[in-house]
C-alpha cells in the first residue's frame, strides 16, 4: 500500500518541485495539493492522508497552526518545510504534531523523512 501525501504550499513552484522530488519514491502517492492550510484542513477527513508536507510560512493559517490542529488527527504526519533558519523551529517537533522540519533547500532530508514514513 502506498503512503498517501498532501502538499500545502502557496507557491506553485514549490508544489511543482515537491511533485518532481516525490516521483522518485514509488511507495508515495500525492493525493492532493493546496495553496491554503484552511482548505486542506477542510478536506483532511475525506482524503485520509498519511502525511502532509506543509510550508511553514503560509498566509492565513501558518504551517505551525496547521500542525497544532493536526494533534486531533495523529495519524497524519506533518513535515514542515521552511526557508528560515531551522534552529529556532526545532522545538516545534515536541510542541506540535510535527514529524520533522526540513529546510526547503535540503531535498535530501525531505526524501529521507518521506522514506522513513513509508517504512512505518
Amino acid at each position: 500500500m502506498k503512503t498517501k501525501v498532501i502538499i500545502i504550499d502557496d507557491d506553485e513552484v514549490w508544489r511543482f518541485l515537491y511533485r518532481q522530488l516525490i516521483k522518485s519514491i514509488p511507495e508515495i502517492e500525492i493525493i492532493a495539493e493546496f495553496e491554503k492550510a484552511e482548505t486542506a484542513l477542510e478536506q483532511i477527513s475525506h482524503l485520509c492522508p498519511d502525511a502532509a508536507i506543509v510550508d511553514f510560512s503560509l498566509p492565513g493559517m501558518t504551517g505551525r497552526e496547521f500542525a497544532d490542529k493536526m494533534r486531533k488527527c495523529p495519524s497524519v504526519k506533518v513535515i514542515l518545510a521552511s526557508s528560515h533558519q531551522q534552529e529556532h523551529l526545532c522545538t516545534l517537533c515536541d510542541e506540535t504534531a510535527v514529524f520533522s522540519i526540513v529546510s526547503k533547500d535540503n531535498p535530501d532530508k525531505l526524501l529521507q523523512d518521506l522514506k522513513t514514513l513509508c517504512k512505518k
